[in-house]
């Protein structure tokens, strides 16, 4: 999750990488006013009277539009100093002082006021006593949660957490988990098989993902000890308890938006897609009860607000790259682009067309073009039977798909893109990726890594994400590519049948992909 405006919790421009941290030590918080009740967030916005993307003053509490309405929100702490609001999208904290999205304890009883108007019910619904101090903690109490340390297995959770509560759910079912729509034979040819593996392996690891983006390695410890996150009753805080467990994230959103595009067009088309994501933003998938799309990344929100963007995608991100000093190489884009090996896989020149056509949508940097093709190209191998199960046959797959990548990188970031190649699934391999890296977490060739390491992977699908998960980071990207990666070569008769079974949406997906194997000819 490339995150920031349409605004999620944890924002900050961290140039190269994109990587997102809240700022904890905003000096501004002592100037809010506590709320007396509930945070009215149908209220419209003073001087338009717009609803949506709308913010509340924490020193007055009176209501503005945003920067993409008409600005009434900035025009407000410029009239009166007060610098900290809170976002009616997502429920996040911008400081106009700081220019940060910042998170502090102080600002616990607002969040939970205006989570309770927006989905009538706390955190990690009901409200115990446990969840509010999870909250406070990861806004930045002092204190922990008691039960961290515990060496218990977490109670499971078996209510509807908030976020996205309204979303329809899937039953779960016992044994194999069938694509609703295809008939039993089709899950037979090894084809159909892997790219059912590639987009079930994204959307499961996005999902698993969830359960440590932005902790640190040490965190996830304290919280897990060494046991396995559990799957889909993880531990749920103030950013991860905004999604019905077991659910997706913007990750696979955003692949789900590249594959309408395909089906409606018959192959990528950057303004379709454009116009989509555009959408997405703004009402997220309206079907499943969506109130927007969460989690947008830092650099797709500057592209999607430029003047051009409807018209002309690839300027207006190009524009934007170049106003961020032609240094922004977040992740993004590879998040969302592995399904694009699937499409015409057999004709490697058109996969590598393709994967640039949505990339460049949001993200030219050629650090984000070469990590993007490099993932699909090596999708697309597997695909046209490309032996991938030695170590032997890995490095050849990794070194055809390098070649790819290598024609589209700038000189001075080949080094980068060679120094993030990676052969092997060892612990020490995975650790020297530094996924929790302060202010690195997002850099897309982080999360291209972590999709070899899948790749490369010589255990089952569940211990590989556990392993990548547990070094916290962009979890819930990472985990997505590495998920489509080795799900990919795996097949979907090797994923976990326990957890497709408890993805809360995943009849949506099915329909999306039956459509796209219906535009390949598949079944």
């Amino acid at each position: 999750m490339e995150t920031t405006n349409i605004f999620v919790p944890f924002a900050t421009d961290t140039s190269a990488s994109g990587a997102v941290y809240p700022r904890r030590d905003c000096p501004h918080v002592d100037r809010i006013q506590q709320p007396s009740g509930n945070i009215d967030l149908s209220a419209s916005c003073a001087g338009c009277q717009a609803t949506g993307e709308n913010w509340a003053c924490l020193t007055c509490y009176q209501v503005n539009c945003s920067r993409y309405v008409n600005g009434h929100n900035l025009a407000h702490f410029q009239a009166t100093g007060h610098p900290i609001c809170l976002s009616f999208s997502d429920l996040s904290f911008w400081c106009h002082e700081c220019q940060d999205y910042i998170v502090a304890d102080i600002l616990t009883p607002v969040y939970l006021a205006a989570h309770i108007n927006k989905f009538g019910v706390e955190p990690g619904a009901p409200g115990t006593v446990e969840e509010i101090a999870s909250v406070r903690a990861v806004m930045g109490s002092d204190s922990d949660p008691e039960d961290t340390d515990s060496d218990t297995e977490p109670e499971p959770d078996n209510t509807d957490p908030p976020a996205a509560c309204t979303r329809s759910r899937t039953q779960a079912s016992q044994g194999f988990v069938p694509v609703r729509g295809l008939q039993p034979q089709h899950h037979e040819p090894p084809l159909i098989d892997k790219i059912l593996g590639c987009i079930y392996g994204n959307a499961l690891g996005d999902a698993y993902g969830l359960a440590t983006e932005f902790q640190t390695k040490d965190e996830v410890l304290k919280i897990y000890g060494n046991r396995e996150v559990p799957f889909p009753n993880y531990k749920r805080n103030y950013h991860n308890s905004r999604w019905t467990a077991g659910d997706w994230t913007d990750d696979t959103d955003q692949m789900i938006l590249i594959m309408e595009t395909l089906v409606e067009c018959g192959g990528p088309n950057a303004k379709v897609f454009a116009a989509k994501l555009d959408r997405w933003i703004r009402k997220g998938f309206p079907e499943l009860g969506d109130f927007a799309g969460m989690g947008l990344g830092m650099t797709v929100s500057k592209v999607v607000h430029h003047r051009a963007f409807k018209t002309d995608p690839h300027r207006a991100a190009t524009e934007v790259w170049e106003k961020l000093n032609r240094n922004a190489a977040a992740n993004g884009a590879i998040m969302r682009t592995s399904v694009l090996g699937c499409f015409q896989f057999e004709d490697l020149q058109r996969v590598v067309e393709n994967t640039l056509e949505i990339c460049k949508v949001t993200h030219v940097d050629t650090r984000c073009q070469a990590s993007c093709v490099l993932v699909t190209t090596l999708i697309s191998l597997i695909l046209q039977g490309a032996p991938a199960n030695t170590s032997k046959e890995q490095k050849v797959l990794i070194g055809r798909a390098l070649e790819a990548a290598s024609k589209l990188i700038a000189p001075e970031h080949a080094e980068s893109l060679n120094k993030h190649i990676i052969f092997d699934d060892s612990q020490a391999t995975l650790e020297a990726l530094e996924l929790d890296e302060d202010e690195a977490i997002g850099f897309t060739f982080k999360c291209m890594a972590s999709g070899l390491y899948g790749f490369c992977s010589s255990r089952p699908f569940k211990a590989t994400l556990n392993s990548l998960i547990r070094e916290g980071g962009d979890a819930d990207t990472n985990g997505a590519v590495c998920g489509a990666l080795l799900g990919c070569r795996l097949g979907y008769k090797q994923l976990p049948m326990d957890w497709l079974s408890k993805m809360p949406h995943k009849a949506f997906l099915d329909g999306k992909v039956v459509q796209l194997l219906q535009l390949m000819r598949l079944v």
